[in-house]
């Protein structure tokens, strides 16, 4: 058996012994290595852009959380 099907079998082994947190865990930290290279290639003016975006998000989030519910009132036939 070569070498790269010898490591594919062990990476399937790997694989098949995670559980759902570890899997959460490598693809959140994929995603942070992808947004640091992101955000590292943007022009200090995209970031700036960026940065206010994410608070208008924020703010936008905090204010739906704090509005008060609506009820929706069943309907009858």
């Amino acid at each position: 058996m070569d070498k790269d099907k010898v490591i594919a079998q062990v990476a399937n082994d790997i694989l098949n012994n995670w559980n759902l947190g570890q899997i959460v865990n490598v693809l959140r930290q994929g995603a942070i290595n992808q947004a640091t290279s992101y955000y590292e290639g943007l022009s200090d003016q995209d970031k700036g852009e960026l940065v206010n975006k994410i608070l208008a998000a924020e703010a936008e989030a905090k204010a739906q959380a704090e509005a008060p519910q609506e009820t929706e009132e069943p309907v009858t036939s």
